[in-house]
């Protein structure tokens, strides 16, 4: 894989998984990524979208999504967190109600992996040199800060946070990988 798309908090709008889909394809992502909430319970067509896409999607289940929608639809039940591999990175996907930080994960990650979390609605990008890179993409649907909705590019070189309809990079959340 060279090149990940990560949302999460969609709350099952679907103009914006629409348009996660066509960023996701704009940008020959290799998977796209969802740390929970995906609302898959407000309708069957969020369903019908993830299996008809031709980029693969990972999900984790965030508080609001219940096991039984998935079952409701036919879908796999997602589990609450799980391991990616990316290039030589480990990434960590979660959706931060139960494992609200990378110290409190189940698997150790290095300073070089990724620890990749939502449920706040808030992005985040950061690193230490004492921690794993730390991303929230924001919200797919109702952000709680001062940004549109959006989701989170990650390559071999960068991760990036950007507005879901321009596909601007927000400004500060920008950081090349080492």
């Amino acid at each position: 894989m060279k090149k990940l798309v990560v949302f999460s908090d969609l709350h099952g709008d679907i103009d914006m998984l629409r348009m996660i889909i066509a960023r996701s394809e704009k940008e020959d992502a290799d998977s796209i990524l969802c740390a929970g909430d995906l609302g898959i319970h407000h309708s069957t067509i969020i369903a019908h979208m993830i299996r008809t896409c031709p980029i693969p999607f990972v999900i984790v289940r965030g508080n609001c999504d219940s096991p039984w929608a998935f079952v409701d639809v036919q879908m796999p039940v997602p589990p609450i967190y799980l391991s990616v591999d990316f290039s030589s990175r480990k990434i960590l996907l979660t959706h931060g109600d139960r494992i609200p930080s990378w110290n409190e994960a189940p698997l150790k990650l290095s300073i070089n992996d990724i620890f990749i979390y939502g449920h706040s609605h808030v992005g985040v990008l950061e690193h230490s040199a004492q921690s794993p890179y730390i991303l929230n993409p924001g919200s797919a649907s109702r952000p709680r800060d001062e940004h549109e909705p959006s989701f989170a590019v990650i390559t071999e070189k960068d991760i990036s946070i950007r507005e879901i309809i321009s596909g601007r990079i927000i400004h500060g959340y920008l950081k090349e990988l080492r």
